[in-house]
């Protein structure tokens, strides 16, 4: 499951979604795509959230990196 949500995310150059998926005869599919995911704080506690500010922060640091 982790590996199509990875090549899908990759596919529509997005860094944070979420991907729904569905099993039908044994085999997954990609079922939706979104951009703003949630609620991930009542189901999962702050992981998602300071995983999110983490990888924000690293990439706001790359690209300040990257000006100067």
């Amino acid at each position: 499951m982790l590996s199509i949500a990875k090549t899908t995310a990759k596919t529509i150059g997005m860094d944070i979604c979420a991907v729904d998926l569905m099993e039908q005869k044994n085999k997954l599919a990609v079922i939706e795509v979104n951009f703003m995911p949630g609620p991930f704080k009542k189901f999962l506690g702050t992981t998602v959230v300071q995983e999110w500010v983490r990888l924000l922060a690293d990439k706001s640091e790359k690209k300040s990196a990257e000006v100067k």
